[in-house]
């Protein structure tokens, strides 16, 4: 994986960017521990979260500690397909199609 495309996923409003994560935190209706049930998250990680954050910060905090982990074991392509994958799974195909685009916007800019 290249530094240039890791970072245009990460950066510049990539599919994986802080800003697309907390406009997914934002915009969901859905218990932040169902996402992270969803995103494969350990019971471990979430019971840390639910004892770190305030009610309004964990789904965000989710989110992020889902995307650290998820790239020290995938490539940033394969991560941002399972953000979207996860947000089809919770029925918001809103969320999956602006994740998609940033994905396809990131692999343009490479």
């Amino acid at each position: 994986m290249s530094f240039i495309l890791t970072y245009h996923f990460l950066h510049q409003k990539g599919p994986l960017c802080d800003e697309i994560l907390w406009m997914i935190a934002t915009n969901l209706q859905n218990d932040w521990e169902e996402v992270a049930f969803h995103l494969g998250m350990s019971i471990y990680a979430v019971n840390r979260i639910a004892i770190c954050y305030p009610p309004q910060e964990r789904l965000f905090a989710v989110l992020r500690d889902w995307r650290s982990h998820s790239l020290k074991m995938n490539p940033p392509q394969e991560t941002s397909v399972e953000l979207a994958n996860t947000m089809i799974k919770l029925n918001r195909y809103d969320l999956s199609q602006i994740v998609l685009h940033r994905f396809q916007q990131s692999l343009m800019c490479a």
